[in-house]
């Protein structure tokens, strides 16, 4: 963001100085200057008021399953996570969280992580598993 600025000063100038307080000193001397440095409302980018999204829950949850299928566990995870954060939740209840556990609880059950996985079962009851997938997560282990 600020690069063009510390770049007009002169890199030259920059590459001379010795040690990392001098070259920080430096760049805060030349941003100073700055009048969007200044302002730190410029700096970051505005805050969407609703980050919660049905659509983006779900693409996250259908990058999980293709790392599921290829057996890419930690991926899988991550993405079946994303897919809780992303999720929407109304009155206690989000179909999309509940699916996104539901699917985690299916790659820690792969990954002999049984606890995390009950949890995760827990959970997806919980925000509302749809009734009609229950055979997917319930079994023996219940």
């Amino acid at each position: 963001m600020f690069k063009d600025q510390v770049e007009s000063r002169g890199m030259k100038e920059f590459r001379s100085l010795e040690t990392m307080e001098q070259k920080l000193e430096h760049v805060y001397n030349v941003l100073v200057k700055d009048p969007d440095f200044k302002d730190v409302t410029k700096l970051c980018p505005p805050l969407r008021k609703n980050i919660k999204d049905a659509e983006k829950s779900k693409k996250a949850r259908d990058l999980g399953n293709k790392n599921f299928q290829k057996k890419v566990y930690e991926e899988a995870i991550r993405f079946y996570s994303e897919a809780v954060l992303l999720g929407p939740i109304e009155e206690g209840k989000g179909k999309e969280v509940a699916l996104g556990l539901g699917n985690r609880s299916v790659v820690l059950f792969a990954l002999n992580d049984f606890e995390a996985c009950l949890e995760d079962i827990a959970g997806a009851l919980d925000m509302g598993y749809p009734e009609d997938m229950h055979y997917k997560v319930s079994g023996d282990f219940l």
